[in-house]
C-alpha cells in the first residue's frame, strides 16, 4: 500500500514526499506501523511547533502596532487608530450580520440603498431607500428612512420623522466624524421651492427641519476640530458657512471650484473670478477665520490635495502643459 495512503495530507511546505527506502520499510508490517507511527507523531509536534510560531508572529504583530501607535508618525497612528475605530464602530458579530441580512428592504430597479452607522458603538443604523422618475421638466421621486438601535438586528420606518420629504441619494447622509450624533440629510422641495435640510444631534431620534437659502451642489462638509461649523457649495458656485450646524448660513467667497478643510478651522479652495474652473488657471486661497479675510497662496493651480501635515499643489509652469509640484507645510 503506498505511504500517502497512510499519511495525513498537509498543504503547502509540510507535505512529505515517499521515498524509495520508505517503501522497502513498509514490507515489514511491524516496521511499517512503527515508522507510521513515528512519522504521525512527528506531524503532531510539528503542528504544534507550526502553530506556536503563528502565536509568536501575532504577538510580535500586536508588539509592533503598539510601538507604531507610540513612536510612529501621525499618519501611522492615525491610521491604526482609525483602523480599531472602524472595527469597534462596526460592532458586527456573525448573529449581527444573519439579522441584518435577515431584513427586507423594497428598492425598486430605479431605486437606490444608503446606509450608515451613527457613532461609534452607539448600535444605530440608518439606511435611506430612493425611488425616482424623471419626467418632463421635472422629476418624481419618494423616500423611506429606516432606523435600527441594536445593530441592525431589527429596523422600523421612520420616514416620518422627515416629513416623507424626498432625500437626494446624491448627498446620502452626512454623519459628523466626532460621533457625537450628528445627522444631516438633504431633502429636495424643489416642488414648492428649494432645499430642506433634516437635522439631526441625537443619534436620528429626531430630524428639524430647516430652509437653505441656496440649491446646495455637495454634500455638507464638517470641520474635524469643531462639527458644528459646516461649509458647501451652492450650484452657482458660491461657497457658504454656517457655524450652528445649519440653523443659520452665510456666503464667504464666490466661484468656488473646490474646497477642504485643514487643521484649525482653515479652509482651502480654488477659485476664479470669471466664474470657470478652467485647471491652471485657479488660484489657491486659504481662510483661518471661518471667511472673515482671505490669504491666496498659488495661483496657476491646476489642482491641490491635503495629505497629512502637508499641502500639495500642482502648478502650471508656463511652459505649455507643462506643471510642478509645490509641497507646504499646513500650519
Amino acid at each position: 500500500m503506498p505511504l500517502t495512503n497512510h499519511l495525513p495530507r498537509c498543504m503547502g511546505r509540510g507535505h512529505v514526499e515517499p521515498t524509495v527506502g520508505t517503501e522497502k520499510l513498509l514490507a515489514s508490517p511491524k516496521l511499517g506501523s512503527l515508522l507510521v507511527n513515528m512519522i504521525s507523531v512527528s506531524g503532531v509536534l510539528a503542528l504544534g511547533l507550526f502553530w506556536s510560531v503563528l502565536g509568536t508572529e501575532g504577538e510580535n504583530l500586536s508588539g509592533l502596532r503598539r510601538l507604531q501607535r507610540e513612536f510612529g508618525s501621525d499618519e501611522e497612528r492615525h491610521s491604526l487608530e482609525k483602523s480599531e475605530l472602524s472595527k469597534r464602530s462596526a460592532g458586527l458579530n456573525e448573529q449581527t450580520c444573519t439579522a441584518l441580512h435577515g431584513f427586507t428592504f423594497k428598492v425598486s430597479t430605479m431605486g437606490s440603498l444608503s446606509l450608515a452607522w451613527v457613532g461609534d458603538g452607539s448600535g444605530v443604523l440608518l439606511v435611506l431607500t430612493t425611488f425616482q422618475v424623471p419626467l418632463f421638466m421635472m422629476r418624481f421621486g419618494q423616500s423611506n428612512l429606516y432606523k435600527s438601535e441594536d445593530y441592525g438586528k431589527t429596523f422600523k420606518d421612520v420616514t416620518h420623522l422627515i416629513n416623507h420629504t424626498f432625500i437626494q441619494s446624491e448627498f446620502g447622509f452626512a454623519i459628523s466624524p466626532d460621533h457625537s450624533g450628528k445627522v444631516i440629510l438633504t431633502g429636495d422641495v424643489s416642488d414648492i421651492g428649494g432645499f430642506k435640510l433634516f437635522r439631526s444631534q441625537d443619534f436620528g431620534l429626531t430630524f428639524v427641519p430647516t430652509d437653505l437659502p441656496f440649491e446646495p451642489l455637495i454634500q455638507m462638509l464638517y470641520n474635524p476640530g469643531d462639527c458644528n461649523t459646516l461649509v458647501t457649495l451652492s450650484i452657482m458656485l458660491d461657497l457658504w458657512l454656517s457655524e450652528d450646524f445649519g440653523a443659520t448660513w452665510r456666503k464667504i467667497h464666490d466661484s468656488v471650484c473646490l474646497v477642504r478643510w485643514g487643521p484649525k478651522n482653515s479652509l482651502y479652495f480654488t477659485t476664479n473670478y470669471n466664474g470657470s474652473c478652467n485647471k491652471g488657471m485657479l488660484e489657491l486661497k486659504k481662510t483661518a477665520d471661518y471667511g472673515r479675510s482671505f490669504q491666496t497662496i498659488a495661483t496657476r493651480v491646476f489642482s491641490f490635495v491635503l495629505g497629512g501635515r502637508f499641502l500639495f499643489a500642482s502648478i502650471m509652469t508656463g511652459k505649455g502643459t507643462q506643471r510642478k509640484i509645490r509641497v507646504g507645510g499646513r500650519r
